[in-house]
């Protein structure tokens, strides 16, 4: 049974909801003028850049970073999709609606929609409708029902590898390195704190809020008094230090001495840093209560 199907079905409001939000939200995005539209997609262009352009010690070339817009723009266009796909793969599925026909229905509800929204730019001034972004649009869609199958097979087959936990640690993973990168961002940039300061603030930061979401969400750990809560954050703090010293050590031996590709080294470094992570957490740092209820959570 996949994680989202439930044998009592809510009503059909709690169910749709969700999805016609977003719907709306999207289609009043669609008809938006030309300048609003190029406004909105600067917007998302220059955060992309900025981002990423403090991501790499030299800066952006003007190509590169005219590509990193391009692609940020895309992406954008991509998630409203696959973001759509998947609530009404979900409203489908919560209504009892079997996975095959969830699958379908949520591909044609999306098809419907891309057409739909291309049709009306004929009724905004200086649009027209064209069959690629058309394409593109239901392409996202269809990759991400595609993704969104292959992981819920995975979840059944490979319990013990994918599951509420694993998943779970995995995205506030991505949350926690996003508040990284931002906090460096707003403390560099906007407040004019020196960069090893604001660095380190940054990893500070991204550190309180991994110890958060791991402990309540995550591996849901519970303490009976504040020495524990103390001892149980040292450890957590201590596992993040040593880890950051593999990831020091990692980029010297890559980078420096063996001469390879920092982009290449920094994906393996930081593979190896998430695998270390999760296993300081669960077999050391929130040990207690893993015990007793890792046998629920591959239930």
């Amino acid at each position: 049974m996949d994680p989202i199907h439930s044998k009592r079905h809510p009503g059909a409001l709690s169910a749709w909801l969700p999805a016609a939000l977003w719907l709306a939200a999207m289609l009043l995005v669609s008809v938006q003028s030309v300048a609003v539209t190029r406004e909105m997609l600067s917007m998302v262009a220059g955060a992309a850049k900025g981002i990423m352009g403090a991501m790499v010690k030299d800066g952006l070339s003007a190509e590169t970073a005219d590509l990193v817009g391009k692609v940020a723009c895309a992406g954008v266009v991509f998630l409203g999709y696959a973001v759509l796909a998947l609530l009404l793969l979900r409203a489908l599925r919560l209504r009892g609606t079997g996975p095959r026909a969830a699958y379908g229905l949520s591909l044609s509800g999306c098809v419907l929609f891309a057409v739909v929204a291309e049709l009306f730019q004929v009724l905004i001034p200086g649009r027209q409708p064209t069959v690629g972004e058309c394409a593109l649009n239901i392409a996202a869609s269809f990759v991400t029902l595609l993704c969104a199958a292959l992981f819920w097979w995975m979840w059944r087959r490979f319990p013990k590898l994918v599951n509420r936990e694993t998943v779970s640690y995995v995205f506030f993973g991505a949350v926690t390195t996003v508040v990284n990168i931002l906090s460096y961002q707003i403390f560099y940039h906007s407040l004019g704190i020196p960069n090893l300061v604001s660095n380190a603030l940054a990893w500070v930061l991204s550190v309180l809020v991994a110890y958060i979401v791991n402990k309540l969400f995550v591996f849901q750990s519970s303490t009976a008094d504040a020495r524990a809560l103390l001892r149980e954050f040292g450890l957590f703090v201590a596992a993040r230090l040593f880890s950051f010293g593999i990831d020091e050590l990692g980029m010297w031996l890559m980078v420096d001495v063996a001469r390879l590709n920092t982009g290449i080294s920094k994906l393996a470094v930081n593979i190896v840093v998430v695998i270390l992570n999760y296993f300081f957490s669960k077999r050391i740092i929130f040990a207690r209560q893993n015990g007793s209820t890792r046998e629920q959570t591959n239930h």
